[in-house]
């Protein structure tokens, strides 16, 4: 890793470059405990960079690498391409680390997945994500947002100048914390704050 201006990024090994068969994407990933930290011998996966040039990502909840079976938990920074117009992540998927999407002002809409089935927008809820973090959508082209149960924290300025924003519902949550400028600068027309937010900054 390196670091400039308080900004770290990460440089993937070619060792933990690998081809889902459930989705076709050529993906980077690092093992990692419970905490985020790397662990060579954990099957949780952080994806660290997609090596995919179409306008339409799915992430896999799956893959498996030198005959180990990995489970997605985790979108690092910066994973996608600039020109990405549709994610599609795993229902499992538990982070959506810091500048995960920043900047890529093309990405209009995040689609979950429950295995190969689309969840409709709005019917999230159940999903695994627990994390959003800092300045993760800013500046992206997205258009709405819904939280779920299990999510506990969204970081400081995670959908910042999001111009084309305009519905957020935080019915759900776990004790939701909601940092400063997490929606500052948006289009935001519509935000509904359900009983299960816990503080906003």
């Amino acid at each position: 890793s390196w670091t400039a201006d308080g900004a770290s990024d990460y440089v993937c090994a070619y060792d933990f470059i690998t081809s889902s068969n459930m989705t076709g994407v050529t993906l980077c990933f690092e093992p990692i405990d419970e905490s985020g930290n790397i662990d060579l011998t954990s099957t949780r996966a952080r994806v660290t960079s997609v090596f995919d040039t179409t306008r339409e990502i799915t992430i896999p909840s799956t893959f498996t690498f030198d005959g180990v079976n990995y489970n997605v938990v985790s979108v690092g920074k910066y994973f996608i391409h600039d020109d990405v117009t549709k994610v599609y992540l795993p229902s499992t998927l538990e982070r959506i680390e810091d500048r995960a999407f920043y900047t890529c002002d093309t990405l209009y809409e995040v689609v979950w997945r429950d295995g190969t089935n689309p969840i409709a927008k709005g019917k999230n809820k159940d999903i695994a994500l627990t994390y959003i973090g800092q300045d993760a959508f800013n500046g992206t082209a997205i258009t709405y947002f819904y939280s779920n149960t299990a999510l506990t924290t969204i970081g400081k300025q995670a959908f910042h100048n999001c111009k084309n924003l305009s519905i957020v519902v935080l019915e759900y949550g776990t004790g939701l914390t909601i940092m400063g400028s997490s929606f500052s600068q948006s289009g935001l027309k519509t935000l509904v704050i359900g009983h299960n937010v816990n503080s906003i900054y």
